[in-house]
């Protein structure tokens, strides 16, 4: 990063992971305010346990706030950086889908299989309280529509394109995905939202376009959401069926990332 005003471009991209936060402390307050006045509960613990949706409804509400708190900024940073590519690019769009979808869920997969999850305990309890006996309509509502967009918002659209403009693209790659394995709090979400952001941001550099990287990240909560019931309907969730999945995931991963790195893919427009 050039010296010259070092913290003011140190401040415009942290800032997008800075507000993310402060919307979702904001609207942590003010949705259990509410609860507790509808339920006359106010403990923390008693009521995510009497309100099954309080994390999703808490999380759902914060990321509208950051989509209405960051539209001037988004259209400034349209003006001060690389113009995005709004084009559709089918087998770009298809690879993409397909690369963040498989290597998500093998990521996942590695990582459960490492035992991490029995070390950082804080995890298996939050991934608890947001997901198990949640109305499928608010998972997708949160977690598949409202998430990514805002998500990627934040950290594709605003942090990587500024860390980007201030870096190059490998180093606003590495700052972006790292931001966004901060922003999920804990280590295991950490590993895994890091290694999805390299690759986020990777499509967004060769795409130019925010709407593919919405639609990837989209498909990968998707897959979170459905992928336990689907696979073991299949009889795939466990022994050689599970291998089989995580074996065709890592084929799917390797394939497209090479597709992406070495193929034709690429965005034309390099401007700062």
């Amino acid at each position: 990063m050039d010296n010259k005003n070092m913290p003011g471009k140190l401040w415009d991209v942290v800032y997008p992971t800075i507000l993310i936060f402060l919307c979702m402390a904001a609207m942590t307050v003010v949705v259990m305010l509410l609860a507790g006045l509808v339920t006359g509960i106010y403990d923390a613990d008693a009521m995510a346990t009497q309100i099954k949706g309080l994390p999703l409804l808490i999380s759902g509400a914060a990321f509208v706030l950051v989509l209405v708190l960051t539209r001037k900024d988004r259209m400034v940073d349209s003006l001060r950086f690389w113009q995005e590519q709004n084009r559709f690019q089918p087998a770009l769009s298809a690879a993409s889908c397909l690369l963040v979808t498989a290597a998500g869920h093998l990521t996942s997969s590695l990582i459960q299989a490492s035992g991490l999850k029995e070390v950082f305990t804080a995890y298996t309890t939050t991934a608890s309280l947001a997901f198990e006996g949640q109305e499928m309509w608010l998972l997708i509502a949160v977690t598949v529509i409202l998430g990514p967009i805002a998500e990627e918002v934040i950290f594709r659209g605003m942090t990587y394109r500024r860390a980007r403009a201030y870096l190059g693209s490998w180093k606003g790659t590495l700052v972006s995905a790292a931001l966004f394995g901060l922003y999920h709090t804990n280590a295991i979400q950490f590993l895994y939202a890091f290694i999805l952001g390299l690759i986020l941001a990777l499509i967004y550099e060769k795409s130019g376009s925010l709407r593919l990287v919405i639609a990837a990240h989209m498909c990968v909560n998707l897959w979170a959401v459905i992928s336990g019931p689907l696979l073991s309907l299949l009889g795939a969730d466990s022994g050689t069926g599970h291998l089989l999945v995580l074996a065709a995931e890592a084929v799917i991963t390797a394939a497209v990332l090479g597709f992406l790195l070495f193929g034709p893919a690429g965005k034309k427009d390099e401007n700062n």
